[in-house]
């Protein structure tokens, strides 16, 4: 990572709260047009879309923006410090009386959804590591600094039976060995991959639809992601079943509802199976339940600071039969900048999807 990187100053001055600043090369560009900004709580690879007018015969233009280089940059939102990325797409448009050109690309720890293990990095064991451990192995190679959100946990041990391909992406991999253990793994402003779990505050910012800064809203109720049981397996000696859990899904089974998925959880010990099955539950939820929001402007009503992936707010859309108010987790937020308009779209999904407890009551059947 360049010296600039690591150095790159939290806050920058800015005429206004939403203006919006690059820092390349130790340059800081502004008076973008099109702005596009996705944060997510469970992604590693946040992602930013930024377009200006292109001079072709600026020589600081035509360095900074040439295609391939994979120039590393810092996005601040006013004053405030919001990704550190890399420059993945250029995109140059021309017309008769213009040229402008977009940049597209995502958070540092983005590679690693893109890229294996460094060949340096094999034969790669895990064997006596803790899962920070194996983070850190499989992200030094490409420069990415790893952080944790509480104890990453017990070592690995021959027992695991983890099985690792030469081609299967470091990000899945890490995804794999986290989520049976309650981990979550996104990025910081920083550039850091960060392993998390749910957030535990409350909420303490409520959206009303029809009210400002509502614009509108939708939700999505998919039956075909939702399961009754789910059971998750763990392979024994010579092909046996080694350990079992079952996990029940509250709402589907007060209702008579039978619908089953087997999972298998090779890469966890036997004692951990629960741990998984929470974890299943808790994703059948997030792909059964994302509700849309969109909001007028980037900033939270109650305080004036930026909204955030894994925060949470209380949200309350009968037309979406939300019937009533409904403490939400923000898994994406998406600051927009079109025709200068301001405007944040949200994903919403049920806590429980991330915290690991067991949720009774839902919005809709009230």
């Amino acid at each position: 990572m360049p010296d600039y990187m690591s150095g790159a100053p939290d806050k920058v001055e800015a005429k206004n709260e939403n203006e919006i600043s690059l820092l390349i090369n130790d340059k800081l560009f502004k008076y973008w047009n099109d702005i596009t900004i996705i944060r997510s709580f469970d992604t590693v690879a946040d992602q930013f879309s930024l377009s200006c007018p292109f001079y072709p015969n600026n020589k600081t233009m035509k360095e900074l923006f040439r295609p391939f280089m994979y120039n590393e940059c810092v996005i601040y939102v006013g004053e405030d410090k919001v990704l550190s990325g890399t420059m993945m797409k250029v995109i140059p448009k021309s017309t008769a009386n213009s040229q402008t050109v977009t940049i597209e690309g995502y958070s540092l720890p983005g590679v690693l959804a893109d890229c294996q293990a460094a060949v340096s990095s094999w034969p790669l064991s895990i064997i006596g590591l803790n899962l920070k451990q194996i983070a850190e192995k499989l992200a030094e190679p490409y420069g990415i600094i790893v952080t944790f959100d509480g104890d990453p946990g017990a070592k690995f041990t021959a027992n695991d039976r983890i099985e690792i391909e030469t081609d299967e992406k470091i990000y899945e991999l890490l995804t794999r060995l986290a989520r049976e253990r309650g981990f979550v793994i996104s990025s910081m402003p920083d550039g850091e991959m960060y392993f998390r779990k749910t957030v535990n505050e409350r909420a303490t910012v409520r959206i009303n639809s029809g009210e400002p800064p509502y614009l509108n809203s939708s939700a999505e109720y998919n039956g075909q992601e939702r399961y009754s049981d789910i059971i998750i397996l763990k392979a024994g000696h010579r092909g046996g079943v080694g350990g079992k859990y079952t996990i029940k899904d509250a709402e589907l089974t007060a209702n008579g509802i039978f619908r089953q998925l087997v999972d298998n959880a090779d890469d966890t010990e036997k004692g951990n199976l629960k741990t998984a099955a929470i974890w299943r539950l808790g994703r059948m939820l997030a792909e059964a339940i994302p509700i849309s929001l969109s909001c007028i402007g980037w900033r939270r009503p109650d305080n004036n600071k930026l909204w955030q992936d894994g925060q949470k707010l209380i949200f309350y859309s009968p037309g979406d039969m939300i019937y009533e108010p409904t403490e939400l987790l923000i898994r994406e937020v998406k600051l927009n900048k079109k025709n200068n308009e301001i405007t944040s779209d949200f994903t919403l999904v049920l806590p429980e999807s991330y915290s690991g407890e067991e949720r009774k009551e839902f919005p809709w059947a009230s």
